[in-house]
């Protein structure tokens, strides 16, 4: 309990599929004052947040993508950071070491920035059929049965860890879907054409060589742009162009006004070969239908 995991558990499904079922029996085998659970964020992510002092297991149920979002970046640091601030109300913020292991339950199509670089979430979805109420009740039979609790904990403590490693994330279908709806529409463009060769065939003569990059003509970028964003039902999306060119800018894809045989045109300048290797941890690969 003392080695931090670093990495946060999602549980995704329907309403009544019993998400907080495992968090239940956690729960029973390390004790309510070792646990939290809650579906109010500002208890974590608020001014004050000494619910979660001392706590090896916090639940964060029915996440939506308001919290989620909104608190990205406080989120990932109580993941992982070895020691976090304690501000309880009437009393001096103080700082303590850092032991809880965070899950989220969720039905939310989107709770929270999956990036295609994340390292932070295992994401596993339920099974569409929905438990029967037989099946449940056997369920929460034993989680009152000490007998039966007495049974899990042993199991888990047999377990062989030895070759485990919790930093290793596992692919899996649903978290491959919310890494690519939480993708930028910019890299998803960048990485079809720019992925392979096809940037030739659509942008034709509209490029020229410049100073050992690529220089595009920059309203003929932005309409093959948009064209796929239609033909790929992304265009919902809008994004601002100001926001395309930060996105653009963060991969260091230049937006200059040049000189190209004494006409002067703005342009995006681009390497090519840099952008492919950066679009590897920019954009997941599509996921595949199933037959």
């Amino acid at each position: 309990p003392m080695d931090l995991p670093g990495v946060c558990l999602v549980f995704k499904s329907g309403e009544g599929w019993g998400k907080d079922a495992i968090c239940a029996v956690l729960e029973k085998l390390l004790g309510k004052d070792a646990t939290f659970r809650t579906e109010n964020m500002d208890l974590v992510f608020g001014t004050f947040n000494g619910s979660i002092k001392d706590k090896l297991l916090i639940q964060l149920n029915e996440m939506g993508g308001k919290d989620g979002f909104g608190n990205k970046d406080k989120l990932k640091g109580l993941i992982t950071a070895e020691r976090i601030t304690i501000n309880d109300k009437m009393m001096k913020p103080y700082n303590q070491s850092n032991y809880s292991r965070y899950m989220i339950t969720t039905s939310n199509l989107s709770p929270i920035e999956v990036k295609a670089d994340s390292r932070r979430f295992v994401i596993v979805s339920a099974d569409p059929i929905k438990p029967l109420e037989p099946w449940w009740k056997s369920w929460w039979s034993m989680v009152d049965d000490e007998d039966s609790l007495c049974s899990i904990f042993q199991f888990l403590m047999e377990v062989d860890l030895s070759e485990f490693n919790v930093r290793k994330i596992p692919s899996t279908r649903i978290a491959k879907c919310m890494k690519q709806s939480n993708t930028p529409p910019i890299y998803t463009f960048l990485k079809h054409y720019f992925g392979t060769d096809l940037y030739k065939e659509i942008f034709l003569d509209e490029y020229v060589t410049y100073k050992n990059k690529l220089a595009f003509n920059i309203t003929n970028f932005k309409e093959v742009f948009h064209n796929f964003c239609r033909e790929e039902d992304l265009a919902y999306l809008n994004t601002p162009i100001k926001v395309v060119y930060a996105l653009l800018n963060e991969i260091n894809i230049e937006r200059k006004q040049i000189s190209i045989d004494g006409v002067t045109r703005k342009s995006l300048l681009i390497d090519v070969d840099a952008l492919r290797i950066a679009l590897v941890n920019l954009v997941v690969e599509e996921v595949e239908e199933e037959e």
